[in-house]
């Protein structure tokens, strides 16, 4: 759920900001099992394939997970697998506010990077279609699908990524 949109991850209940970076990483069994321990829902390892990019959000001058989105690139298009907020992340009120709207925007990114034009796909849980639609701007396909158009994305690019670090 994307909880505020906010240029920076905040923390909901002292609203303090903090920047963040983004990497591309691998997960194995071993990385998913902690990630299972500490409260992670799902089972990254099952999405490490060649054809997919993983990609960790962090907060500036910590390792700390915010958030994992993957995804597969094809013709330069972005198709959303998994988008997962870390546990603490999860619910009003609780950790640090933005990091959904954050790991759209690194897809939308992705997306224009390679040809795209920023045109993002993914299937979200049907009791979210309202809300991606009113905050991410996300357009419903006929076929259940969601997309993020190109200008939706420049807006979620600016809007998210504009003091974002990419390593």
């Amino acid at each position: 759920m994307i909880d505020k949109l906010t240029d920076c991850l905040e923390d909901s209940s002292t609203g303090q900001r903090y920047k963040t970076y983004y990497k591309e990483i691998s997960v194995n069994i071993q990385f998913s099992k902690r990630l299972k321990k500490l409260g992670w829902r799902f089972d990254w390892e099952m999405e490490n394939r060649p054809e997919n990019s993983i990609i960790q959000l962090s907060t500036v001058g910590s390792d700390q997970i915010q958030g994992l989105i993957c995804f597969e690139i094809d013709d330069g298009f972005v198709k959303v697998k998994l988008v997962e907020s870390a546990p603490k992340n999860i619910g009003h009120g609780n950790g640090l506010d933005g990091v959904g709207g954050h790991l759209f925007a690194i897809a939308a990114r992705a997306s224009v990077d390679n040809g795209g034009q920023g045109y993002v796909r993914f299937m979200p849980k049907t009791n979210l279609r309202d809300y991606y639609s009113s905050h991410l701007r996300a357009e419903t396909l006929p076929n259940g699908y969601m997309i993020l158009n190109s200008v939706t994305s420049k807006w979620l690019v600016n809007k998210y990524l504009g003091d974002v670090e990419n390593e």
